[in-house]
Order: structure tokens, then sequence, then C-alpha cells
């Protein structure tokens, strides 16, 4: 017996804020250090307005682009939750479920990862649960910040596996927007909002996933955040190569309990932290850009939910740059706060 992951969702907000409408909420861009950056990388600065060179900037420093902010005035589905978090991951669920035809009723557990959920209780998972009409099923809230996702496919995956289970639905949604302070532009620059979701089965076939793989290294100090507080991160360049570790070492020990070496994957999808971070793991593993996942250009770092928004749409033709066939088999890897890491492989 094994399993596989049967549909994915995703949902981004319409609010599209590319850089230049993000420099209108940064107060303290340090012009001259990025005109000194830009020239150093052979850029022509002369000219260019505080705006676009803001963008030029931002693009360098983390390669995004835009991200998507949610806020209330863009809830349309009035039959869902209120609340800004959770309704994203509704909106996703409802997407996964409905892309594959999949009965609510058939769902017999619910898995919702978030570290920025508005209403703790009920949780988040009981929340969707009822506003998409799953019935007579467990359902708990968990968060190891981006690492949640695939952490909550990796349980997901633990517990169809042991039998007590047939079908589970997990779900990651985080609003960053709100949790974000627009004076300290390292943070400010890289976080978008968006959700996710995957519904797992068991399965007779051969094909689904191979393993999963996880564990934490205890780090305070450089990435934090408390309750009714924005998230700060320090020490960006040993973050950046603590990431790039972290998730080889998790993808490495996801191929060695499924038997295969990492250069065996065909396309390897990493939480898009940014994407200097995405090239440098690829560079490590070995595995070129298109066969990478980039979606962080558009959505920013979305959190646990960068993945499986990116995957979501690869799986579904959405990404032109990485279009994934049916029986592709994938190397996940992500990082999160904490820190904590995780790796799986699978087939899709």
């Amino acid at each position: 017996m094994s399993v596989r992951i049967v549909s994915t969702g995703s949902f981004l907000g319409s609010n599209v804020v590319d850089n230049k409408k993000l420099f209108s909420k940064i107060h303290n861009f340090d012009k001259e250090r990025a005109l000194e950056t830009l020239k150093k990388k052979g850029n022509d600065v002369q000219n260019l307005a505080d705006d676009e060179l803001f963008d030029l900037w931002v693009k360098q420093v983390c390669g995004v682009s835009q991200r998507v902010f949610f806020s209330e005035d863009q809830i349309e589905d009035k039959k869902g939750p209120t609340q800004l978090t959770e309704y994203m991951g509704y909106m996703a669920a409802k997407d996964a479920l409905s892309y594959k035809n999949i009965d609510p009723k058939t769902i017999q557990h619910v898995i919702f990862c978030s570290y920025t959920p508005i209403q703790l209780m009920p949780n988040p998972a009981c929340l969707c649960a009822h506003y998409l009409g799953i019935e007579n099923a467990s359902a708990f809230h968990m968060n190891t910040a981006c690492s949640s996702f695939l952490d909550g496919m990796g349980i997901a995956y633990m517990m169809i596996k042991s039998g007590e289970y047939d079908r589970i639905l997990v779900i990651s949604a985080d609003t960053m927007s709100i949790n974000i302070d627009f004076n300290d532009i390292t943070t400010a620059i890289l976080f978008g909002d968006g959700a996710c979701a995957a519904v797992l089965e068991r399965n007779t076939e051969k094909k689904g996933i191979y393993s999963y793989y996880s564990t934490t290294n205890y780090n305070n100090e450089m990435l934090n955040m408390d309750y009714g507080k924005p998230i700060r991160m320090s020490g960006g360049p040993l973050v950046q190569r603590n990431a790039v570790n972290a998730m080889s070492h998790s993808l490495e020990k996801a191929c060695e309990k499924a038997k295969i070496s990492p250069d065996q994957i065909d396309y390897l999808i990493p939480h898009q932290a940014n994407l200097r971070i995405v090239h440098r793991l690829a560079d490590k593993l070995n595995i070129p850009y298109e066969r990478t996942l980039q979606s962080v250009a558009y959505t920013g770092n979305v959190s646990g939910a960068s993945i499986g928004i990116g995957l979501d749409h690869a799986l579904k033709g959405k990404i032109e740059t990485l279009k994934i066939p049916k029986g592709s088999l994938l190397g996940l890897t992500t990082v999160g706060g904490g820190y904590t890491y995780s790796g799986m492989v699978c087939k899709v």
C-alpha cells in the first residue's frame, strides 16, 4: 500500500503588489547603498526614478518582482470563513477538491498549516472543515513555520500509511502582509499572502510518495516571531547559507530513505524563500534551473504555502517555464524558522 497526492489547489488574492507599488510603503530605503550594490553588478542606474531603482534592487537582492497582499475587501465567497488566513485556506481547499471532483464527505481528516491564523479556537482546520462541508472528520492546526505544508503532507502520509485513514486534506495558508514591519526592509521585500492545499489518499498503484524526512535545529536568534509582533530576521547571509544547507540535507536524506540519489530527481520543488537560495540549492544539488521551481518571482515568499502554490501552478501548466508531466519524480524540500527542515520524494 502506498500514498499519493491525488489533487492540489491554491489561492492568491487580487491585490498584486509589484516592487514599485511596494516602494510607497517602505520608509527606510538606503538609496546610496542600493546604487553601490547595483553598480558593482554592472547595472545601468543612470536616470532611474527612486521606485525604479528600488524595483531593480529588490530583483537583484531576492529575485521578487511582485507579491500578493490579501485583505477583507477581497473576500468574495460569502459562504466561507471571514478570517483572512482561514478564508485563503478554504479557497485553496475548494480548488483542490473541485479539481478532481472529490466529495468533501470522503475526507477523514483535515490538517491546517499556518503560523498566522486569525482565530485560535475553534482551530482553523475545524473552521475550514465546517465551511467545506466535511463531516465526521478529525482536524488539527499545526505550525512549523515555512516547513508547515510539507510537514503537514508528511504527517498525512504517515497517518494513511498506518492504515487508519484513506483520504486526508492538507491546507497551508499565511497572511504575512499584516505581520510585516515595513520599516524592516529585509523582510518587507520578501513576503506575500496566499494558500495551497493537497488531498492525499491510499493508493494501490506503485507511484506516490516514496519517502518523507524531517528534523530541527534550534535557533531563535536569526528568525523569530512573537504573538502580535512582526516577523524578524537577522544575519541575512548566514540565514541564506543555513537555508541552502538545510534543504540540501533534507532532500538528500529523503532520497536516501527512498533508495535513490538526488540526480534521479526529475524536478526540484524547493521552498520559495528567495531566488538566490533557490539557485544556490539547485547548484549544490546539480539540478538545472529549468527543472527547478522558481515561482518566488511572482508570489514572493508565501511561507509554508509557497511550495504548494508553485507545485499546483506547475502541475496545472500555469508556469510557462516549468510544466511537470505526469509520472515525474519530484524532490520537495523546505526550511522554516526554528530551524525546521523537511524533504519528500514523490511521483505525480
